[in-house]
């Protein structure tokens, strides 16, 4: 099956059906497959939903209706789920020690080892209630391209914005808005990088003459180095 490059399916589901929990994953399940993502990523997804769902739907009004949200833009995949009502906290646990699991109740238990496999995901999972409103998003996947895609964007959005000051706007404006904005900008920029690159590189040099055991070898391509840069 060909991968998609974008994709942005939604679904709403009444929390008060019988089947929400059921109905949500298999959306889930269907969707991720549609896309194309690896098998063990996808069931890594179903599962963090299965123990995030429950909770919404605890959580949420009777007459409310949870929002899935599958989406793919420039190779990186993602699961949203929205829903009306009261805050909750699921990474919170009850347990602050792995002793004290005896002496908890087995809901008190299941909260706690829920929070300890959400808490695992790091930065793949944001959860948080603004406006009356839970939301979580569970990052799926990551392309390796999506930093490059966006930095060749960068430069072409940067290209028309100049283009655009140039032959659009009066040379006051521009001027102005070069004078006091983009060239402090500049110079800020350019002098991080001129901290950061003598560091960067001397380390860089450091690090890989400490790896060489044989001074021999170091020596030839020492001399390697240097003619081609004569």
């Amino acid at each position: 099956m060909a991968k998609m490059r974008f994709m942005n399916k939604k679904k709403d589901i009444p929390v008060s059906s019988s089947a929400a929990l059921s109905e949500s994953l298999s959306f889930i399940e269907m969707s991720l497959r549609e896309l194309g993502i690896h098998q063990k990523l996808g069931l890594r997804t179903v599962l963090l939903t299965e123990e995030l769902l429950p909770q919404f739907i605890q959580n949420s009004a009777p007459e409310t209706k949870l929002r899935i949200q599958v989406q793919k833009f420039l190779g990186d995949a993602s699961v949203s789920i929205h829903a009306p009502g009261r805050g909750f906290d699921p990474l919170d646990s009850p347990a602050e020690d792995a002793g004290a699991f005896g002496q908890m109740e087995d809901a008190e238990v299941q909260q706690a080892i829920r929070s300890i496999l959400l808490k695992s995901q790091g930065d793949k999972l944001k959860i948080t209630h603004k406006g009356g409103i839970n939301h979580a998003r569970i990052l799926v996947g990551q392309s390796n391209q999506s930093m490059l895609v966006w930095t060749v964007g960068a430069l072409i959005a940067g290209v028309l914005f100049g283009l655009l000051l140039r032959f659009a706007f009066p040379a006051v404006f521009s001027d102005g808005l070069s004078t006091y904005l983009l060239y402090p900008i500049k110079t800020m920029f350019m002098n991080a990088l001129k901290i950061i690159i003598g560091p960067v590189v001397f380390l860089s040099i450091v690090s890989s003459f400490a790896q060489f055991k044989d001074l021999a070898e170091l020596g030839r391509i020492a001399a390697k180095v240097m003619g081609v840069y004569l």
